[in-house]
């Protein structure tokens, strides 16, 4: 979520880090302060939504180009090539 809103929404405790999640008392207050500062929440994740919707369709293209493609053989497609 800070991709979408920000390192700083964890700053202004509107997002909980991974670190506090068990911390009844830290999600407690993110919790709540998300809910009274929600109206602008809403707001920043309508001005990001054409740009995440943009991404996504490029990400589709590039896994599509990526599929049509012959491979050259099962080698040059491995992720984790041998060292050495």
């Amino acid at each position: 979520m800070t991709d979408l809103l920000g390192a700083e929404s964890v700053e202004n405790n509107l997002l909980i880090s991974i670190h506090d999640f068990f911390d009844r008392d830290q999600v407690y207050s993110t919790i709540r302060n998300a809910w009274n500062c929600r109206q602008e929440v809403a707001h920043s994740l309508q001005e990001i939504l054409p740009k995440v919707q943009q991404d996504s369709v490029n990400n589709f293209e590039m896994i599509s180009q990526i599929l049509l493609q012959k491979p050259q053989s099962f080698r040059d497609h491995l992720l984790f090539k041998p060292v050495g």
